[in-house]
């Protein structure tokens, strides 16, 4: 009977019906439909597209937040900008009829009333059709001439329409990613002031979600964790923080099947006055407030939601002034890209082959003997730096894939693979090995883990850490003990030496009593080789 008033074309017709013939059981609220949609669509294609199914635990948890933020939820105008199958359009649906029955509404009003004020967009048509379905399926008592859900095919960015007043929520699932033609680009661009710089997708319909909401109105997004600290997201979290109160960050971690991006939920509010806002941080079932303010001194705007009040008072004396920092003052270079290790890597030593170190085979301060050859010729590889980074004197070399800050010391000129890249320091009056210390130090880690947290380690994070000033006679003793360590002493022996040299490191930075024992309950046990 739904079927007689969504229009479908013929050739619709037939995967509707496989669709049917699974027999599957329904449960109101629940979006079967797109996840029958989305498990039998192509990984490719969703990669391709920047589009991925919501969780419903997650859907649920941001609706009720955002939710939370409005009164006066009859006559609320909500808006799905990338709707998908109707996943947060059917749980907006049910906490509305919910809140509205209790306030004493007759099922058909309540039912007629959020037919007319829900609304959804999405490029694609069959995202689409199944979005009116779920929305029809939840009607009881609405005859169904008049279930008309408020579900359009259109390009949000370059067509979406909006109330004159604006929306009062803006709440969805953007796509991450998506892979614009140059033609769209181009029109993109003339549009969005973020697009500027660079186009990510997430970016535009965050700028579009405010520009299109009421005063005071809300927008919700699911988005890609690295919205908190990415270099080139800094434009629109500038845009966010001048438009906007973060009201809420909701810190998912790895929530969706074959992704491994980390994900967050972002409320705002949109508004423009300027006064102290606390922002709402959730994550494991706990939560911690942060001054909003506190964003806008960051570098890059950068939202370090991982740094409690105490975290940041003590980062604010560590990244103070007689700071050295390796920005300028050293060489970065990548390992080398072969385009396929199973045809130039070798696991036995062969004429012509030389070791070749891997990520892996890092740990602080040793490079285990490498299992991995290769045999370098450079115009036959990928991706090489130039071959001086390789053969330098020495060098630091540092995981590129790793939550924990790996650096080690090679002064035998090998060779690397991408996964193990290359700094080579050169602060006046600092000796490498010095650096070596600091960068391997829990001071270090502190610092990365609060600003980044991330589980890639860029040339960016490595040039903002900051390197304590040190005279020739403690430099001198740490690297004596940071030798003891490149020699290969003993586990015990080696922890030994490297909490002793964290004393005096952290004694370099000023640090008490008190903030060296908090940096040591914040960062993990050293474990050398195997930190994963």
């Amino acid at each position: 009977e739904i079927m007689r008033y969504i229009t479908v074309a013929d050739c619709d017709l037939y995967p509707l019906r496989r669709i049917r013939n699974l027999a599957l059981a329904y449960e109101e609220g629940q979006d079967v439909l797109g996840l029958v949609y989305m498990s039998i669509g192509s990984l490719g294609e969703r990669n391709a597209t920047g589009s991925y199914y919501t969780p419903k635990d997650v859907v649920k948890e941001l609706v009720n937040d955002s939710m939370s933020c409005l009164d006066h939820l009859e006559d609320r105008m909500v808006l799905d900008p990338c709707c998908g199958s109707g996943n947060f359009l059917i749980q907006i649906f049910m906490f509305l009829k919910q809140k509205l029955i209790e306030e004493g509404w007759d099922l058909l009003r309540v039912e007629r009333q959020l037919m007319g004020n829900l609304y959804g967009f999405d490029i694609d048509p069959w995202a689409v059709l199944l979005a009116k379905m779920n929305l029809a399926l939840l009607i009881r008592v609405l005859p169904w001439t008049q279930a008309a859900p408020q579900v359009h095919c259109i390009d949000t960015l370059q067509q979406g329409v909006h109330p004159e007043a604006g929306y009062d929520l803006v709440i969805g699932n953007p796509p991450w990613g998506y892979g614009y033609t140059q033609e769209q680009t181009r029109a993109i661009r003339s549009q969005y002031s973020t697009a500027h710089a660079s186009v990510e997708s997430f970016s535009l319909f965050l700028e579009w979600g405010l520009a299109h909401c009421s005063s005071q109105g809300i927008v919700a997004f699911v988005l890609p964790e690295a919205f908190l600290h990415v270099s080139s997201h800094c434009v629109i979290r500038k845009l966010v923080l001048d438009q906007s109160y973060v009201r809420s960050i909701h810190l998912y971690g790895n929530t969706f099947a074959q992704v491994q991006t980390h994900s967050i939920g972002l409320v705002l509010e949109k508004t423009e006055e300027k006064k102290t806002r606390l922002t709402n941080v959730l994550m494991d079932g706990g939560r911690y407030c942060l001054d909003q303010a506190r964003f806008l001194v960051n570098e890059d705007y950068r939202f370090s939601v991982y740094s409690t009040s105490e975290d940041y008072q003590i980062l604010d004396g560590v990244l103070g002034e007689k700071r050295n920092y390796l920005r300028e003052q050293a060489q970065f270079a990548l390992g080398i890209v072969t385009g396929n290790n199973k045809l130039y890597i070798s696991t036995t030593p062969k004429r012509g082959f030389e070791p070749i170190i891997r990520g892996s085979d890092l740990g602080k301060y040793q490079i285990k003997a490498p299992e991995s050859y290769l045999a370098y010729r450079p115009d036959s590889l990928q991706q090489v730096a130039p071959e001086r980074y390789y053969r330098a004197p020495e060098k630091l070399l540092y995981r590129f894939i790793n939550q924990n800050l790996v650096f080690a010391y090679d002064d035998q000129q090998r060779l690397s693979l991408n996964s193990a890249n290359i700094v080579i320091p050169q602060i006046p009056g600092m000796e490498v090995k010095y650096v070596l210390a600091v960068l391997n130090s829990r001071v270090a880690q502190f610092v990365f883990t609060n600003l980044y947290s991330s589980v890639k380690v860029l040339r960016a994070h490595v040039e903002s850490l900051p390197i304590p000033l040190c005279d020739f006679t403690c430099q001198k003793r740490i690297i004596s003990m940071v030798d003891q360590l490149l020699a290969g002493a003993s586990p015990s022996h080696s922890l030994e030496l490297y909490n002793q040299i964290d004393q005096l490191i952290m004694d370099l930075f000023g640090l008490n009593a008190q903030e060296q024992a908090y940096i040591c309950g914040r960062t993990e046990t050293v474990n050398f080789f195997d930190e994963q």
